[in-house]
């Protein structure tokens, strides 16, 4: 059975790869938002998703840098 302070310092080194991940979904979600535009009919309805897509692949690229930042930060500081 893993220790706490084994399975705390293993969730340290995952975290950058947890955001980097999370930086490349915002990144392939942005290009297709604007072809499921491309493709569908122009309605409002279709509009409002894409915008949704942008807005929650800004907030999740946003987060991915945030992890990946303090993940790096807390693996050089031990």
């Amino acid at each position: 059975m893993l220790r706490t302070a084994s399975v705390h310092s293993i969730l340290i080194y995952m975290l950058p790869l947890i955001g980097k991940l999370m930086q490349i979904v915002s990144l392939i979600l942005l290009p297709a938002s604007m072809l499921m535009e491309l493709t569908a009919e122009m309605r409002a309805h279709s509009l409002s998703v894409m915008l949704l897509l942008l807005i929650f692949s800004i907030a999740l690229f946003s987060v991915g840098r945030m992890l990946e930042g303090f993940g790096r930060a807390r693996i050089d500081s031990l």
